[in-house]
């Protein structure tokens, strides 16, 4: 309820404790589309003011992911004035510490699923909207626990640093240049962003020695199963360059095909992956990922709906939902190397190629690489993907266009601030929809012109 506003919480417990992720809760018990609440799990809607009191009373507002924080909403069974809103401090701490024991067993994965699934859309969050806290260890924090857990290392300056993930540059033994990966839950600063758990740095560690061996990745040299900390080989000692970087310069790898033979060979390789829990769903992702173009087209949004369909429902498997140019290094022979994949989900397979492709358009059609130059490299990186796993021209064109807008006024991409590169970016995107661009010619043509 933390991220989502009482509204989506009573919703989202009521559906669980039924066992119905298709529930949706309606106080009208004389409704004749929609099954009622349960009386004990109905819950007024407070002000976000009463509301933080009530947690504050329970001794809820804390930094922890323990049954007792995630349910203590649906355990408290009392009656509350309306009137007055006076309630019993004592009797709802005792209320919920027994109902939630008694809820959160059953509760907890069908709750995940709810939240994940069919409310995603954070229902009456505005203002009051309120974010989980959390605590970003320094880099002296980093060092004595790695020293505690007996790995000496000296950390240097920060590479990356943020709410939800910290990379330092380090000396590891034998001199060895490492980098060390510190991971925190997110804090989303308005409503339309989704919670990222800091349980994606396991998912990302695992899947990093998973790929060992198949595509270039940092090998991992520890890391932990409590303590959302990796400490991993740093590619740039062996002549390795973020893409990010490259493209700013104005400069771009002689050809593709390596980059679409590596998306190739990571989807190919998922696709044997045994099945686990992700920190998020495919339509999750794609709410976040879509939301441009759901807006671009307010109405009946048939455009968002075709496109989510697809990406939940057609060739569904573990896919890197993040191979994009900020996480995506490259040598002298434009080998690439590949980091990042806390975010995997199940989802279309076809989505991951695409998706790393509208980066170069997206530095085209912003004016930092010559537009011809990024349409042959897309064009040698289709070829080298299709030399291993098939993809349509229409998902091809339709995935790239919705990042492309998911990126237009510069989301995460330095570089994108003036309003001539915002829109150029929108009018591609909107473009292919309006036209319904469905062949991969007819897209180059487009980025071209």
């Amino acid at each position: 309820e933390d991220l989502f506003a009482i509204r989506t919480g009573r919703r989202a417990i009521a559906a669980a404790d039924q066992c119905n992720t298709g529930y949706s809760c309606n106080h009208n018990k004389n409704s004749q589309d929609r099954t009622p609440c349960p009386d004990e799990l109905v819950v007024l809607e407070l002000s976000g003011r009463l509301w933080l009191l009530r947690r504050r009373a329970l001794g809820l507002i804390r930094h922890s992911n323990t049954p007792r924080y995630l349910f203590n909403f649906a355990a408290r069974r009392y009656p509350l004035s309306r009137a007055s809103n006076r309630y019993s401090a004592r009797s709802e701490r005792e209320v919920a510490a027994k109902g939630t024991r008694q809820l959160a067993g059953r509760v907890r994965v069908t709750f995940s699923y709810v939240i994940n699934e069919n409310y995603v859309t954070p229902v009456g969050a505005s203002k009051e909207f309120v974010a989980p806290e959390t605590k970003i260890p320094s880099r002296e924090q980093i060092t004595s626990l790695l020293k505690k857990r007996g790995f000496e290392i000296e950390l240097g300056d920060p590479i990356k640093g943020g709410s939800v993930s910290q990379v330092f540059s380090g000396v590891g033994p034998g001199k060895r240049r490492l980098v060390v990966k510190q991971t925190n839950d997110s804090v989303p600063y308005d409503p339309t962003l989704i919670i990222l758990s800091a349980k994606g740095h396991f998912v990302d560690t695992a899947l990093l020695q998973f790929l060992d061996g198949v595509v270039r990745v940092p090998q991992v040299v520890q890391s932990y199963n409590d303590v959302p900390l990796t400490v991993m080989e740093d590619l740039r000692a062996d002549g390795f360059i973020l893409m990010s970087d490259i493209l700013q310069t104005g400069v771009m790898p002689p050809s593709g095909t390596k980059v679409g033979l590596d998306i190739a060979l990571i989807q190919s390789a998922f696709s044997q992956h045994h099945e686990f829990v992700t920190i998020t769903s495919g339509r999750q992702e794609f709410y976040e990922r879509g939301l441009e173009l759901r807006m671009a087209f307010p109405g009946e949004q048939k455009e968002y709906n075709a496109l989510e369909e697809r990406f939940t429902t057609a060739n569904q498997q573990l896919i890197a939902v993040d191979t994009l140019p900020k996480n995506m290094f490259v040598n002298e022979n434009s080998t690439p190397a590949w980091i990042d994949f806390g975010r995997s989900t199940w989802a279309d397979r076809d989505f991951a190629l695409p998706n790393c492709l509208a980066h170069f358009v997206i530095y085209a059609l912003a004016g930092s690489v010559e537009r011809s130059v990024v349409v042959e490299f897309i064009r040698s990186a289709v070829n080298g993907y299709r030399t291993m796993l098939p993809i349509d021209d229409e998902p091809l064109c339709k995935y790239l266009a919705c990042e492309v807008l998911h990126r237009w006024s510069g989301k995460w991409i330095d570089g994108i601030e003036t309003a001539q590169q915002k829109l150029a970016l929108v009018e591609f995107g909107l473009t292919v929809f309006e036209r319904d661009v469905s062949s991969f010619d007819e897209l180059c043509s487009l980025i071209e012109n």
